[in-house]
């Protein structure tokens, strides 16, 4: 397995242990919409979450994580999510630092432009 694929399954294990914690619950991981595919689909009672989830080895600023298209593809995700299962759905940015801490960013509709 390559190095990098590992760090980030990793990751995404630690936000998904993190956002359990939090009274979430696993829905799908590797989630495939038409428009992107979510690291993490995570749920509690009518909240969805998609979830972004990136590793950091270096400081900083968490929005340079994400280039334009790519915040198109996670928004489009969402308003399709959200339609699909008539549900509130939240995009949500995941940073693991090396430390093992994690950082949850809510992005919203002006973060995705």
């Amino acid at each position: 397995m390559h190095w990098t694929h590992e760090k980030g399954l990793v990751a995404e294990d630690k936000v998904r242990r993190h956002l359990e914690g939090q009274g979430y619950h696993l829905v799908r991981s590797r989630f495939k919409t038409p428009f992107a595919e979510i690291d993490l689909l995570m749920r509690s009672g009518n909240e969805s979450l998609l979830v972004e989830v990136k590793s950091l080895s270096a400081k900083g600023f968490p929005e340079t994580r994400l280039g334009r298209r790519q915040k198109q593809r996670l928004r489009h995700a969402q308003e399709w999510l959200a339609q699909k299962t008539e549900s509130d759905v939240s995009l949500v940015l995941a940073m693991v630092e090396e430390s093992g801490q994690i950082l949850l960013f809510n992005l919203s509709e002006d973060d995705l432009k």
